[in-house]
C-alpha cells in the first residue's frame, strides 16, 4: 500500500485533578465532537491518577469503541493505570504503594475515610489512621500483590481493540515505580493506514525505545503525556530530536489547565514535529481538539536524504567500542 495523508486529531484536555468520573464523561463528549479524523490520540493520565480495575477497563474501552466506530476513527487512549490482577482500587493522587509491605498510603485530604474503610473490608484487610495518614494493609499473599501498569489501548475505526502498549519505564523522579510496574509491550500498529508506534510520557527520554519503533517500521510516534509547564522547552526539544533522528512524525499530546502530582501547573503545549525535526503545529494552552494532516510520503522523502536508520543497520558496536561493518 502506498503511503498516504492521514488526518490526526489530538485532544488537549483540561482534566479535573480530583474528579475522575467527571473527566471520563467530558472525554466521551469530546470524542463525540471529533469530525473527519482518521486517528485520535488522547494524553496520558487524562482520567487523573485513578486505578482502574479489569471490569472498569472493559466497560470504558467498550464505550470508547462504540464512539470510535460511530465516528469512523481509530483511537489511542493515552495512558490509564490498570490493575493487572487482584488488588486495591484507590482514586485520586497523593498515595504510594510499598510492595515490600503491601501497604497503600493516602495523604489527599479530599478523600473520605469511609471510602477507604469500605475498600479495605472488601479485601479482608486492616485499616488504620496514624499521624494523619491512612494506611490499608493487605494479607501477604500473591493474590493481593498490587500489580498496576500504565496502559494505552489502540482501538480501530471498526470499534475493535487492536492491542495495547505499556509504559516501559515508570517515572522514577515522580515516584511512579512505587506503585506502577515496568511495562513489557511496545508493538507497532497498522492503524488508519499508517504504521504507528507509541511511547508513553517519559519513555520518550529513552532514545533506544523510539529507535526500536522506527527500525520496526513506524512512520508516526505518538507520545501521550502529562507534562508540567516548566518542562515544556525540554520536552519540545526531545520531540524534535526523536522526530529528526528517526525520520518519523512525532506527536506530543498533553493535558492542560490542571496540575502535576507535585502541584506544578500543566498548561498544554502539545506539538507535532515533522520527520526533519521542524515543529509543524503548536497547541498553545487552550483546551481543544487539534487537527493535523500528516503526509506519510514525507517520511520516505526525508529518508532518501537522511539515511540514519539505514546507516545504523549496517554496523555492530562491540563492548570495546570497535565498530564492525555488517
Amino acid at each position: 500500500m502506498m503511503p498516504k495523508t492521514i488526518r490526526l486529531a489530538i485532544i488537549q484536555f483540561a482534566r479535573d485533578r480530583f474528579h475522575p468520573d467527571k473527566n471520563i464523561r467530558r472525554m466521551k463528549n469530546f470524542l463525540r465532537c471529533v469530525e473527519g479524523a482518521d486517528l485520535v490520540c488522547l494524553p496520558e493520565a487524562w482520567v487523573v491518577l485513578k486505578m482502574i480495575d479489569r471490569h472498569e477497563e472493559k466497560k470504558l474501552i467498550q464505550e470508547f469503541a462504540e464512539i470510535a466506530a460511530a465516528g469512523k476513527f481509530a483511537l489511542v487512549t493515552g495512558g490509564l493505570f490498570i490493575f493487572q490482577g487482584t488488588g486495591f482500587r484507590i482514586q485520586g493522587s497523593g498515595f504510594k504503594i510499598k510492595d515490600s509491605k503491601e501497604k497503600i498510603y493516602d495523604t489527599n485530604p479530599k478523600h473520605k475515610i469511609s471510602d477507604f474503610r469500605h475498600q479495605a473490608s472488601e479485601f479482608n484487610s486492616k485499616f488504620k489512621i496514624q499521624n494523619s495518614k491512612l494506611s490499608i494493609s493487605a494479607p501477604r499473599t500473591a493474590h493481593h500483590a498490587p500489580e498496576i501498569k500504565d496502559v494505552c489501548h489502540v482501538i480501530g475505526s471498526d470499534g475493535k481493540l487492536i492491542g495495547t502498549v505499556e509504559k516501559i519505564f515508570p517515572s522514577f523522579p515522580l515516584g511512579e515505580r512505587n506503585y506502577c510496574m515496568p511495562g513489557s509491550r511496545l508493538p507497532i500498529f497498522e492503524v488508519a493506514g499508517a504504521k504507528v508506534g507509541i511511547a508513553i510520557c517519559v519513555d520518550l527520554f529513552y532514545p533506544e525505545l523510539c529507535r526500536s519503533l522506527a527500525m520496526r517500521g513506524a512512520e508516526v510516534i505518538l507520545n501521550p503525556s502529562n507534562i508540567p509547564e516548566s518542562r515544556l522547552p525540554l520536552w519540545h526539544a526531545l520531540v524534535q530530536a526523536r522526530a529528526a533522528e528517526n525520520t518519523v512524525f512525532t506527536v506530543f499530546v498533553s493535558n492542560t489547565h490542571t496540575e502535576y502530582p507535585d502541584n506544578r501547573p500543566v498548561r498544554g503545549g502539545s506539538i507535532v514535529a515533522a520527520p526533519w525535526g521542524d515543529v509543524l503545529y503548536r497547541a498553545g494552552k487552550a483546551e481543544k481538539i487539534l487537527y493535523v494532516n500528516l503526509d506519510l510520503n514525507q517520511v520516505y522523502e526525508t529518508r532518501k536524504r537522511w539515511r540514519y536508520l539505514d546507516d545504523i543497520k549496517e554496523i555492530k558496536i562491540r563492548k570495546s567500542g570497535r565498530i564492525i561493518r555488517k
